[in-house]
């Protein structure tokens, strides 16, 4: 009877090995997929809020629209 190992995959590396996005099995590249998936979500609705925030700035601040388009230019 032959005894087979069966080696137990984990989500740590070592810090000096290089890993290759494409040997990442489903279970260790979750986290960078919902990283990812996180930061472009937060990225998205922080643009949607901009015109609203000028728009608050603008009455807040006391500021002409051509300051409030120079605000949002920065922006981009």
């Amino acid at each position: 009877m032959a005894m087979f190992s069966i080696k137990k995959h984990s989500l740590r590396t070592r810090d000096d090995k290089r890993t290759k996005a494409s040997e990442l099995t489903l279970r260790e590249s979750i986290y960078p997929l919902c990283l990812v998936t996180i930061l472009f979500f937060l990225w998205g609705f922080s643009y949607g809020l901009l015109d609203t925030l000028n728009k608050h700035f603008q009455d807040t601040l006391d500021i002409s629209k051509a300051r409030s388009s120079g605000l949002q230019a920065a922006y981009f």
